[in-house]
C-alpha cells in the first residue's frame, strides 16, 4: 500500500519504474483501494440483490393470494351482495363488508397456523364449506380428534 499526494496513475508508474530499476525480475501491478474493496464486496451486493428479489417476489404471491382469497369470498357471496345494492346498501358499506370477512379468514388461517396446522386445516375446510369459524372453534375440533 502506498499513500502520496500524487495521483494515483502517477505514483504507480513511479513505483513501478523504481521496482524495475531495482528488480528487473519483479512484475508489479496497482490497483486503487476503491477498486480492490468493490471487486471484495461483489458476494454481499449479488446476495442484497437476491433478497431485493425474492422480496419482491414473496410481495407479488401474496398480493396475487390476496386478490385469490377476495375473489373467493365474492363470488360465494356474490347474490347476497347484489340484494344488498339492489335494496339500497351504499357501495363503500358492501366493500367493507366483503374486505372484513376476507382479512377475518386470513387472520383465522394465520393464527391457526402459528398454533397448529391441524386446526389451520380444519378453518381452511370450514370456511371453505361457507361457515364462519373462530380459532377456538377449530382448535376444540382438532383437540377432539382421537389419536391426537
Amino acid at each position: 500500500m502506498i499513500h502520496s499526494n500524487l495521483s494515483a496513475a502517477t505514483a504507480a508508474e513511479s513505483v513501478k519504474h523504481q521496482i524495475a530499476g531495482a528488480h528487473p525480475e519483479i512484475v508489479v501491478s496497482s490497483r486503487s483501494f476503491e477498486s480492490q474493496i468493490q471487486d471484495r464486496l461483489v458476494r454481499e451486493r449479488i446476495m442484497a440483490m437476491l433478497a431485493g428479489f425474492f422480496g419482491v417476489l414473496a410481495t407479488v404471491l401474496a398480493t396475487v393470494g390476496l386478490y385469490g382469497v377476495i375473489n373467493y369470498v365474492v363470488t360465494r357471496r356474490r347474490n347476497e351482495i347484489g340484494i344488498r345494492i339492489a335494496i339500497g346498501a351504499a357501495r363503500g358499506k358492501v366493500v367493507a363488508m366483503v374486505m372484513r370477512e376476507a382479512l377475518l379468514s386470513l387472520d383465522l388461517i394465520k393464527k391457526a397456523l402459528g398454533d397448529n396446522p391441524a386446526a389451520a386445516a380444519e378453518a381452511t375446510r370450514r370456511i371453505e364449506a361457507g361457515e364462519n369459524p373462530t380459532i377456538e372453534d377449530c382448535m376444540r375440533v382438532v383437540e377432539q380428534e382421537p389419536g391426537k
